[in-house]
């Protein structure tokens, strides 16, 4: 299941963890969200669960921060890949 964030807001995370129950969950940060993958932010979603987090690339150059390791960056193609190929359900919080 592939959770798409598209704000920085850390309230109602939590329903990552209850929306997704036992599926593999992964989250790809876009907009103003590829701030929770920076060094100290991104940790939040090994609590809920999460098994992978992708930022966009647009987002991540526009804004001028580097994510933290654990977060890959995809551009265009590789976030259609995730999208379309890679999972069966995604939710937009």
């Amino acid at each position: 299941m592939l959770f798409l964030l598209h704000t920085s807001r850390t309230e109602g995370l939590e329903e990552l963890r209850i929306l997704g129950g036992d599926e593999d969950k992964a989250v790809l940060l876009v907009g103003d969200a590829v701030y929770l993958g920076l060094p100290g932010q991104v940790d939040v979603f090994e609590t809920l669960g999460v098994d992978a987090v992708f930022a966009a690339r647009d987002a991540v150059s526009v804004r001028g921060v580097v994510p933290a390791e654990a977060v890959a960056v995809l551009g265009y193609d590789g976030m259609a890949k995730l999208i379309l190929d890679d999972h069966d359900q995604v939710i937009s919080l």
